[in-house]
C-alpha cells in the first residue's frame, strides 16, 4: 500500500497521527507524510477580510472552488524520496507514485478540506479519516461532521463517537471504530513525580487542572466554576491549580484571566502528562474524558444538563452514559477536598464506551482500515487482521 498522510496545519496534531506511521514503518507502508511546521497564520483557513471570506465561500458552496494558497515550506515531509512523478495539485507539487489512500486528520478545514479532499476525490483516491476528537454530544456547531467532508470513511474513537456523528447525519456504514491513535501511549505517559519536578511543582500539594473550551455555549459555565476554584483555592498553599486555555481561546484572546499564583501551561504535548498529573480536572466532558478514565482522575464536568449548545436528548445520553464516573459542579468542593472516592469500575466502563482500546494497537487498527479501502473494499466490509 501506498499512502499520502496529512496531519493538519497543526504540529500538535502529530498526536493523532504518530502511531499510524509507526504502524506504517513497521509495516513496510510506502507513504508521504507532512504536518504544519507552526501554528497557522491568520488567513491560512480563511481570507480575513469580510467581504473576500464571503465571496471563498460562495464559491466553495456553488462551485467546489477555493484558492490554492498552500506553501510547501509551511511543512515538515517524511516519507519517500523517490522521484517524483506523480502530479498533485493540491500540493503544487509531485508524488513519486499515485496514492493507493490518502489519510487526513481535520478534514473540516483548511488544506484539507478545500485541496487535498477533492483532489482525491477527482483522483478517485479512497480518503480515511483520523477522528481528531470524539464528540461526547451532538453539538449544535458540529453539523460538519453529518457530511462525511468528502471522506470514504471516518476512523472514530468509538461506539459513542460512531453515534454522535451518525446523529449529525454521518453514514453509520463509514463510521468504522478503530480506538484513538493519540491515545496508543497512555502507558509511556511520565509519572507525577517526574512531572512535579520538571515544573517546580511540590508533589505533596492536591494538583488542580482545568482545561478550557472556547465555544461560548460551554466556555461561559465552565469559566464560571474555574473562577469559583480560583477565588477558592488559588491563595491555598496546599493546592496547586493549573489553567490549560484550549489552543482556539489562545488564538482568539478569549483565555480566562488568572492570577499569578495559578499555573499556565498551553503546550499540547504535554496534555497527557497534565491529565495524568492531575488529582482533581475540571473540564467539559468532551474528549479529555477519555484520558482522564483512563487514569481513572476525579472528574467535574462543567457542562450543565441545560446547555444551550445541543438538544435535551443529545444531553441525556452524555449524562446516561457517564454515570457515576464523573461529578457535578454542585459537589465541587468535595472532590476537589478529596473527600469522595472515584469510582474505578465506573471509569473503566465509561472508557471502553468512549476510548474502546487502550491496547496499543488503534494506529495499526487505522493503517489496516487503510489497507482495506484502498483494495476498493467498502469500509463496513473491514475486520482488524484481515
Amino acid at each position: 500500500m501506498r499512502a499520502l498522510i496529512f496531519g493538519g496545519e497543526y504540529p500538535s496534531h502529530l498526536q493523532h497521527v504518530q502511531s499510524v506511521l509507526d504502524a506504517c514503518d513497521d509495516q513496510g507502508v510506502e507513504y508521504v507524510f507532512y504536518i504544519g511546521n507552526d501554528e497557522p497564520r491568520p488567513g491560512t483557513f480563511a481570507p480575513r477580510n469580510f467581504f473576500l471570506h464571503r465571496l471563498r465561500d460562495f464559491l466553495w458552496d456553488r462551485f467546489s472552488w477555493a484558492p490554492n494558497r498552500f506553501k510547501k515550506g509551511d511543512f515538515q515531509w517524511r516519507g519517500s524520496d523517490k522521484n517524483r512523478t506523480y502530479s498533485c495539485k493540491a500540493i503544487k507539487g509531485s508524488l513519486p507514485w499515485k496514492p493507493d489512500v490518502v489519510i487526513v486528520v481535520t478534514p473540516h478545514e483548511g488544506h484539507a478540506k478545500y485541496q487535498l479532499i477533492p483532489w482525491a476525490n477527482r483522483e478517485n483516491i479512497p480518503v480515511l479519516s483520523i477522528d481528531h476528537g470524539m464528540p461526547t454530544v451532538a453539538w449544535n456547531w458540529g453539523t460538519y461532521r453529518g457530511s462525511m467532508m468528502g471522506c470514504t470513511a471516518n476512523a472514530v474513537w468509538s461506539d459513542v463517537c460512531r453515534d454522535v456523528n451518525v446523529e449529525f447525519g454521518a453514514p453509520a456504514s463509514k463510521q468504522i471504530i478503530t480506538g484513538a491513535p493519540s491515545l496508543d501511549r497512555l502507558d509511556s505517559v511520565v509519572e507525577r513525580s517526574d512531572f512535579c519536578e520538571s515544573h517546580g511543582i511540590k508533589s505533596s500539594k492536591r494538583i488542580l487542572l482545568m482545561l478550557g473550551t472556547h465555544r461560548y455555549e460551554v466556555k461561559d459555565p465552565t469559566d464560571s466554576v474555574f473562577n469559583e476554584i480560583i477565588d477558592t483555592y488559588s491563595e491555598n498553599d496546599e493546592y496547586q491549580l493549573i489553567y490549560k486555555p484550549h489552543p482556539v481561546e489562545i488564538s482568539t484572546g478569549t483565555s480566562l484571566k488568572i492570577p499569578n499564583q495559578v499555573m499556565l501551561m498551553t503546550s499540547q504535548t504535554e496534555y497527557l502528562a497534565l491529565v495524568k498529573a492531575a488529582d482533581v480536572v475540571i473540564s467539559p466532558a468532551t474528549s479529555v474524558i477519555v484520558p482522564a478514565m483512563a487514569f481513572r482522575k476525579p472528574f467535574i464536568n462543567t457542562i450543565p444538563m441545560n446547555c444551550d449548545g445541543a438538544s435535551q436528548d443529545s444531553l441525556g445520553r452524555l449524562f446516561g452514559n457517564l454515570g457515576d464516573s464523573v461529578f457535578s459542579s454542585k459537589k465541587m468542593h468535595e472532590v476537589v477536598k478529596g473527600e469522595v472516592v472515584v469510582d474505578e469500575l465506573a471509569c473503566d466502563d465509561v472508557f471502553n464506551k468512549f476510548g474502546y482500546r487502550r491496547d496499543g494497537l488503534n494506529g495499526s487498527r487505522v493503517v489496516s482500515l487503510a489497507r482495506h479501502l484502498s483494495s476498493g473494499e467498502s469500509p463496513n466490509g473491514w475486520k482488524y487482521g484481515e
